[in-house]
């Protein structure tokens, strides 16, 4: 990290913007902490490291052959469940081969792999080969499982199956965000305790972002106020700093917010943050009482609050835009508003129980000027 500040100045205003005199109208789609979301930051604060996305079954192909111009791979751009290279065989058929029959065509010999749960891939030989060469029949179909090794073979075209995940979906992508609500309210209850207050917020990001979760991907955290040189928070302990502030610093573990001191950026704390999850930076820091959807007051969609890309080019890193307020715990007070960003990957542990189905891996809020 670069050198710290040589002052700890915090600023006068909430970690997200400042709340406004202006008449506030109601909000739509108000949500208190889900009893779903706020079991999820139960998670242990510290995960091993997991799988990476699925890859495409034919990788292994660069091992063995580099492909030319003239070369036929169809199916990554659609996501069909097969991709095919034209002059590949198989030379351990042998060993692998589950049967073999003479077809209508290629997509017959497709067809059969696809319901033979045991086959991975196929070879289809579409005429006669010239004497001498590694090839069977006109029409010929064998069926594979297990890996088959590459060799080049103009008789044959290879077809290697593909396991694709399904398109994250709006409800996924909700139940992370509601989880994100339920995750601040929860991190600044610990108010007087920093030692709670930093294991939740580890287990938040855990459990809710892609910071150590998701092999290749950099989170893109963008919190609306932040100070150079750590406007960005691409690593936990940075998104950490954030949300708990002065609680990172050495010593501050049996103490509360208010009286958390301050430490340098080398001890973990980035220059300027105070700890958003603890409510606005005017004391006294008691958290938020509520976060929830800004609404159409707000300009957030009618229908669903959040402006959603899903499917088709987005299908597995999709969007939500819109806005999101959250409530101080006093009364007369109004809300702070912010315009939310998010991006979502497929988690992988996603089927595994108390586990989010999608991760957060762009997090970008900007400031919510009210009319007034």
């Amino acid at each position: 990290m670069a050198a710290p500040s040589p002052l700890f100045t915090p600023v006068t205003t909430s970690a997200e913007i400042a709340s406004t005199d202006c008449a506030e109208e109601g909000l739509l789609q108000v949500h208190d902490p889900p009893v779903r979301a706020r079991g999820i930051w139960k998670v242990a604060a510290s995960l091993a490291t997991v799988m990476g996305l699925l890859s495409v079954a034919t990788t292994f192909w660069t091992r063995t052959r580099t492909l030319t111009m003239g070369d036929k791979v169809t199916g990554l751009a659609d996501v069909p469940s097969f991709t095919t290279v034209d002059g590949i065989g198989c030379s351990n058929w042998r060993d692998i081969e589950i049967f073999r029959k003479v077809v209508d065509g290629p997509a017959q010999c497709e067809a059969l792999c696809e319901a033979n749960p045991q086959c991975t891939s196929f070879n289809f030989q579409a005429a006669a080969c010239a004497p001498g060469s590694r090839g069977w029949k006109p029409n010929g179909c064998l069926l594979f499982k297990g890996e088959c090794a590459w060799e080049n073979n103009d008789c044959w075209q290879l077809g290697t199956k593909v396991e694709t995940e399904p398109c994250i979906t709006e409800k996924e992508m909700n139940q992370t965000i509601e989880a994100f609500y339920g995750a601040v309210v929860a991190i600044g209850a610990n108010y007087e305790d920093c030692a709670a207050a930093k294991e939740g917020a580890l287990g938040a990001l855990n459990a809710a972002y892609a910071y150590n979760n998701v092999d290749g991907v950099t989170v893109q955290f963008k919190p609306t106020l932040t100070e150079l040189p750590d406007i960005y928070r691409p690593t936990q302990e940075l998104a950490l700093s954030y949300f708990v502030g002065p609680c990172v610093c050495p010593g501050a573990d049996a103490k509360g917010i208010a009286d958390a001191g301050n430490c340098s950026e080398e001890e973990g704390l980035a220059p300027g943050d105070f700890g958003f999850a603890f409510g606005p930076s005017t004391k006294p820091r008691t958290g938020w009482a509520k976060v929830e959807a800004g609404g159409a007051a707000r300009g957030g969609n009618p229908e669903t609050n959040f402006w959603y890309n899903v499917n088709g080019p987005f299908c597995h890193a999709p969007t939500a835009q819109g806005p999101v307020c959250f409530w101080p715990p006093f009364e007369n007070r109004p809300p702070t508003c912010v315009d939310k960003t998010f991006g979502f990957v497929r988690n992988p542990k996603g089927g595994q129980e108390g586990q989010l189905a999608v991760l957060l891996s762009t997090h970008h809020s900007s400031s919510h000027i009210p009319q007034c």
